[in-house]
C-alpha cells in the first residue's frame, strides 16, 4: 500500500516501495488528516490515478543506482534517501505526539489553575493542588469575617476531590463544629477542632494527655502534626495532613472530635492565618508560663535531646562497619558525599540494621547530611580521625556538632548569656524593620532552641493571631491553673470545644501518661521532652537576664488580655 503525508511545503507525498511522489492536495481524497501520517485506502488511491504514477516512478527508480528515488523533490529541491525519509517522518510524528500532549496538559491545567478574580471561593475550589499558594498570598478570612460554612464545604469536598478523590466534605455536631471528608473507602475522616498552638515548654503535651483520657477525643498518629508551620509539610497539600487523622464512624461524627497539638504554630506569622482559611471552625488553646521559666525549660529540655542523639551517635560510629567506611571516606569519599544526592543506600551499609530502626536514626542521617554538605569541615573531620587515637570521638564531635547559635552542654553561664544576647540583637533588629520573617521561623528538632527569646513573646505572638481568629475561638490558659485547678481548667477547654464539660475525664497523671505513652511511645526520645523531669538550677546571670529583658512583653499581654497571670504577681527574683 502507498502511505501520503502532508509536508510543511504544502504537498501531499505519496510513498511506495522505494520512491515518493508529490501531489496536490486537491488531487486526494480526505482533505487535511491530523498528526504527521494519514492512511488512505488502496481504491482511493487507485481512484485518483495516484498508483499508476506511482508504479511508473517505482519502475522509474528500479534503474537508479543504490535504489535513490527519481521523481521525489521536496520544496528545497535536494533528492532524500528512502531512510532518511523514513526517518524524517518518525521524528515529526514523535513531535506531533509530544506536541498534542503538551497541549491537552495547558488545557486542563488552564481549567483547574485558572480561576476567575471575581468569587475567591470559585478561585479556591478550582485551585486545586494550588490551594497553599493562594492561602499565603490572597487570604479572604480575617478575626471579623462572617463564615459561610455551606459554600465552605463546597470549596474543602472541591479541593480535596482534586488533589485526593475524596467524594465530599460536610461538617457536623452543632454550631459546625466538626469538618469531616467521605473518602473513596466510604468512610469519613474529620479535621482537627481543637488546634494546641503554644506555647512550647508550656503544658500542652499535660492538657493533651489528659484529653486521651476523654471518650469523645480522638488522636492522629502524631502529636504535632506541624502541618501549618513547616513549609514541606505545607506544600504536600490538606489531603496530607488529613490522612494524619483517624477514621470514624457515622455515629461519632456529631459526638467525637479529634485535635492536633503542635506548640511551634503560634511562632510563624503565616500558621494562624493558614488555619483560619482552612478550618474556619478551628477553636485554639495557647497556654502561657512565666516566660523565665519557659526559656530555661527549654533549653533544659535541648540537653536532655543532645545526650540522647549523643548517645545514639555514639553507638553508630563505635562499630567495626563504621570504621571501615570511615577509613573508605579518606580516599573515595563515598560514604558521605552520596548525601548530596538525598540518597540514604551508603550510610545504610555503614550503620548496624537494629540501629537503622530506631527513632533516632532519621536525626542522625540529618546531621551526616549536614556534615557532608560543609567540604571544608568534611576534610577537616576526616583529617583528624585519621590522626587520633579515638577516632570514634572525633566522629561523635563532628556529626552532633550543633550551630553555633544553640545553646550546647558545653556551655558556661557566660556563654549561655551571650547566645541569648546575640538573639536580643536579633529581635531589635527585626522589630525596627518589621521584618515578620525574622520571627519564628519553624525548625526542625534538631534545633529546636534557636528563638529562646521569642517563644516568651505572648503579645507579640497572639496580636498576629487575632489579626485571623475571632477571640472568642482563642482560648488562653495560665500554666498555673493547669496545675493548681485541674478540674476547672479541664471543663474550660471542654466548653471551649463544645463538649460536655462534665464528662469523664482522668486527672490522673499515671493514668493519662500511660495512654500517651501507648499512642505515642517514641515522642519523649525524639524530643527531648519528659514529664516532671528534674530541672537545674538556672544560673543567676541567665535569670537576671531573662526577667530584664521579659519586664516590658509581660506588661503588653496583660494589656493584650486585660489580665494578670500568677506569675506577674512576684518578681521571678523573689521566688
Amino acid at each position: 500500500g502507498l502511505a501520503c503525508c502532508w509536508q510543511q511545503a504544502g504537498k501531499w507525498i505519496a510513498v511506495g516501495t522505494s520512491s515518493h511522489i508529490e501531489y496536490e492536495q486537491q488531487d486526494l481524497p480526505g482533505g487535511f488528516v491530523w498528526g504527521s501520517l494519514g492512511r488512505m485506502e488502496m481504491g482511493d488511491l487507485k481512484r485518483r490515478g495516484v498508483m499508476e504514477a506511482a508504479e511508473r516512478d517505482v519502475g522509474a527508480a528500479q534503474t537508479e543506482k543504490k535504489g535513490e528515488t527519481l521523481a521525489s523533490r521536496l520544496s528545497f529541491g535536494k533528492r532524500i534517501p528512502m531512510k532518511m525519509f523514513r526517518r524524517r517522518n518518525v521524528l515529526l510524528y514523535t513531535i506531533g505526539l509530544v506536541l498534542l500532549y503538551f497541549s491537552v496538559l495547558s488545557v486542563s491545567k488552564l481549567s483547574v489553575a485558572s480561576p476567575p478574580d471575581s468569587d475567591v471561593s470559585i478561585r479556591l475550589r478550582k485551585a486545586g493542588k494550588r490551594v497553599q499558594e493562594i492561602i499565603d498570598t490572597d487570604p479572604w478570612l480575617n478575626s471579623t469575617s462572617k463564615v459561610d460554612f455551606k459554600s465552605h464545604e463546597k470549596t474543602m469536598s472541591e479541593i480535596l476531590k482534586a488533589t485526593a478523590g475524596y467524594q465530599s466534605c460536610r461538617y457536623f455536631g452543632r454550631k459546625h463544629r466538626n469538618l469531616c471528608c467521605l473518602n473513596t473507602n466510604n468512610q469519613y475522616t474529620c479535621f482537627p477542632t481543637l488546634i494546641g498552638i503554644g506555647a512550647q515548654k508550656s503544658g500542652s503535651t499535660v492538657l493533651f494527655a489528659r484529653l486521651m483520657t476523654n471518650k469523645n477525643m480522638k488522636f492522629g498518629a502524631k502529636k504535632e502534626a506541624h502541618f501549618f508551620d513547616f513549609r514541606d509539610k505545607w506544600r504536600r497539600g490538606l489531603h496530607h495532613y488529613l490522612e494524619m487523622f483517624p477514621e470514624f464512624a457515622l455515629s461519632e461524627l456529631s459526638t467525637h472530635l479529634t485535635a492536633d497539638f503542635t506548640p511551634s504554630y503560634i511562632l510563624p506569622a503565616q500558621a494562624c492565618l493558614r488555619i483560619r482559611q482552612v478550618l474556619p471552625h478551628a477553636r485554639l488553646v495557647m497556654i502561657l508560663r512565666d516566660p523565665v521559666k519557659r526559656a530555661w525549660s527549654e533549653v533544659q529540655m535541648k540537653l536532655r535531646y543532645d545526650v540522647n542523639i549523643r548517645d545514639f551517635v555514639r553507638r553508630a560510629v563505635s562499630t567495626e562497619r563504621f570504621r571501615k567506611c570511615a577509613e573508605r571516606l579518606a580516599d573515595s569519599r563515598t560514604f558521605l558525599s552520596d548525601f548530596r544526592l538525598n540518597s540514604f543506600d551508603s550510610v545504610d551499609t555503614c550503620v548496624p540494621k537494629e540501629l537503622r530502626y530506631q527513632q533516632l536514626y532519621r536525626q542522625f542521617t540529618i546531621r551526616v547530611r549536614a556534615l557532608a554538605r560543609d567540604n571544608e569541615r568534611l576534610a577537616n573531620c576526616t583529617k583528624n580521625a585519621r590522626e587520633s587515637d579515638h577516632p570514634d570521638e572525633v566522629w561523635l564531635q563532628c556529626i552532633v556538632r550543633p550551630s553555633r547559635e544553640m545553646i550546647t552542654l558545653e556551655d558556661e553561664e557566660d556563654d549561655i548569656v551571650q547566645d541569648l544576647e546575640r538573639e536580643k540583637r536579633e529581635l531589635e533588629i527585626c522589630q525596627q524593620q518589621k521584618a515578620n520573617r525574622c520571627f519564628g521561623q519553624a525548625r526542625k528538632p534538631a534545633d529546636i532552641s534557636r528563638d529562646n527569646l521569642y517563644r516568651g513573646l505572648y503579645a507579640f505572638q497572639l496580636s498576629e493571631c487575632f489579626r485571623w481568629f475571632p477571640r472568642e475561638q482563642v482560648l488562653v490558659l495560665d500554666n498555673d491553673d493547669l496545675k493548681s485547678k485541674p478540674v476547672e481548667t479541664m471543663r474550660q477547654v471542654l466548653r471551649h470545644i463544645g463538649l460536655d464539660e462534665n464528662a469523664a475525664f482522668d486527672l490522673n497523671d499515671s493514668n493519662a501518661w500511660a495512654a500517651f505513652r501507648e499512642q505515642y511511645p517514641h515522642f519523649e526520645s525524639i524530643t527531648g521532652w519528659q514529664h516532671d523531669a528534674p530541672v537545674s538550677e538556672m544560673p543567676p546571670k541567665v535569670r537576671r537576664f531573662l526577667e530584664n529583658y521579659y519586664e516590658g512583653p509581660n506588661q503588653e499581654i496583660e494589656d493584650l488580655l486585660g489580665r494578670k497571670f500568677g506569675w506577674m504577681k512576684t518578681p521571678e527574683g523573689g521566688r
